[in-house]
């Protein structure tokens, strides 16, 4: 049980990964088309219809897919000036109360983003603008983001109670 735990864990962490990866290419593309768009805007007289909208969802898809890396690398904001101040008890109250309300955005997220894909998908929705890009992949991509940080908390808090069972009984930490 606990090596599939411990595979399970690793499948999060390296899917989170790849996807960090990935998206981080989206904000180069997203930087080249302001510059073309600048560029024809003010040097031709020839703006587009598109960048605009393009550059909208490629920016949440890139928050989107970047979420769960976000979480796998602890670069969310914390108040660690508190929290290493705790003794060792008092901070694993703090993560088990932490992931608790994690897990109710997550769960608000993935509901709420389900209900809006499904309706978008349904009427296959399109943006209210002249070049009416469509809106339902990037509204898939909604809950597909609940689902990677609820999975990458729960694998750092059951990573978290591990260490911490480890640590009373003097082992040493995996992590």
């Amino acid at each position: 049980m606990l090596q599939q735990l411990k595979r399970l864990g690793c499948f999060i962490d390296s899917t989170n990964e790849w996807l960090g990866k990935v998206a981080s290419f989206l904000v180069l593309i997203v930087m080249a088309i302001v510059v073309m768009e600048v560029t024809l805007r003010y040097g031709f007289d020839s703006p587009t219809i598109w960048a605009w909208d393009v550059n909208i969802q490629l920016f949440a898809a890139f928050v989107f897919l970047g979420a769960g890396y976000t979480l796998l690398h602890r670069t969310i904001i914390t108040v660690d000036v508190l929290y290493n101040r705790f003794p060792p008890k008092w901070q694993a109250f703090a993560d088990v109360i932490t992931y608790l309300c994690c897990l109710t955005f997550c769960a608000v997220i993935i509901w709420g983003g389900t209900v809006m894909a499904v309706k978008s998908w349904s009427v296959m929705e399109t943006s209210r603008t002249f070049f009416e890009p469509p809106l339902y992949f990037i509204k898939t991509l909604i809950p597909i983001a609940g689902i990677l940080m609820l999975a990458q908390w729960t694998r750092q808090f059951i990573t978290g109670f591990t260490d911490a069972i480890r640590a009373g009984k003097g082992e040493p930490s995996e992590h």
